[in-house]
């Protein structure tokens, strides 16, 4: 079993790879879930990680076809109501820009 001190270095080992991984990335979040989307701006305030939030699948799809943004990750709040969770994912994994992409 880990000490707490090794838990908190592993914790914090963690912390560092994914403000790595994150820095400076372009996110796309569907969520209309206001804590969720507060909880996310505190989670990604220090990696300098731009978000940002569509509300509807007809949204995502929206941001996902406009030629002058990237994004590098993709965030779906799957618990939203009226969200055809398989079938957004099909239609994102359509898009070849976004085929690859972590969801």
């Amino acid at each position: 079993a880990q000490t707490a001190k090794e838990d908190h270095e592993q914790k914090l080992r963690t912390m560092k790879a994914f403000t790595a991984a994150v820095q400076g990335q372009v996110c796309l979040v569907m969520t209309d879930d206001a804590p969720t989307r507060k909880s996310l701006n505190r989670t990604f305030m220090s990696s300098q990680c731009s978000l940002h939030f569509v509300k509807s699948a007809m949204e995502i799809l929206h941001a996902l076809s406009d030629p002058r943004q990237l994004f590098q990750f993709i965030f779906l709040d799957v618990g939203k109501e009226g969200v055809n969770v398989e079938a957004l994912l099909r239609a994102i994994r359509q898009n070849e820009r976004y085929a690859a992409r972590p969801i």
